[in-house]
């Protein structure tokens, strides 16, 4: 009896084992598809890895090139910019105003004109001329005076308003850039006192550069190494 169970356990396991066998041996295509999804992601890690290694010595050779840059000169140079950014602002606000100004006599003599002008009958109860030899040396009123002042205070808006696009020019161009320029060198100096204090030089920083490069030439190359991988099952 005991040999029996024994045989039927036997049988039972061995048909389990088949049909596990069986199941493996006609789906090969999850085999290949679970190898593929694995490789994606030792290539996506690997990239990921490789991306980290470019950014640290990137910034590593930044920091190499604190010890070899002229602070004072650079700053020399953004204050200059900004003092002529500021001086060059300074002139086109005062333009600006003075063409309000010129605006504010124009609208004046437009209202002048106006009120002399009496309804739709002109000046001393006779109809407005268009244009006429006494009007044009202001002995009389006359249509072409009227447009000339309104044509006069167009063009005076319209120098206001490239005055004020060239005042926002300079102010993104040049005055702009100076301010941020001068922030991010007193930063960098600051960096380069802190590594000074210490102990690093130039030469220290760039040996630790040189040994990421050589990190991120050896994760390139195992990029590189499984791309190929992958490529070789796509043509299999």
């Amino acid at each position: 009896m005991q040999y029996l169970v024994i045989l039927v356990v036997l049988a039972l396991l061995l048909g389990r084992a088949l049909r596990k066998s069986s199941a493996q041996a006609g789906n090969p295509s999850r085999k290949e598809a679970d190898g593929s999804s694995s490789l994606r992601s030792e290539i996506k890690a690997a990239e990921a890895l490789r991306d980290q290694f470019r950014a640290k010595h990137a910034k590593e050779l930044a920091e190499v090139e604190l010890f070899s840059r002229n602070f004072k000169s650079e700053l020399d140079g953004l204050y200059a910019q900004k003092k002529d950014a500021h001086s060059k602002i300074a002139l086109l606000k005062e333009s600006i105003d003075d063409l309000y100004g010129e605006v504010e006599v124009v609208r004046s003599k437009l209202d002048a004109w106006y009120k002399s002008s009496d309804s739709i009958f002109g000046y001393r109860k006779t109809k407005i001329k268009e244009d006429s030899f006494w009007g044009a040396i202001g002995f009389s009123q006359t249509l072409a005076q009227r447009d000339n002042l309104k044509e006069r205070r167009n063009s005076l808006y319209r120098e206001i308003d490239d005055a004020k696009s060239e005042k926002i020019a300079l102010q993104e161009e040049l005055l702009k850039p100076a301010v941020e320029g001068i922030t991010t060198v007193k930063a960098d100096r600051e960096r380069f006192f802190h590594y000074r204090k210490q102990g690093l030089n130039k030469k220290k920083l760039k040996l630790r550069a040189d040994e990421t490069l050589a990190r991120l030439k050896d994760q390139e190359r195992e990029v590189a190494r499984l791309r190929h991988e992958s490529a070789q099952r796509c043509e299999d």
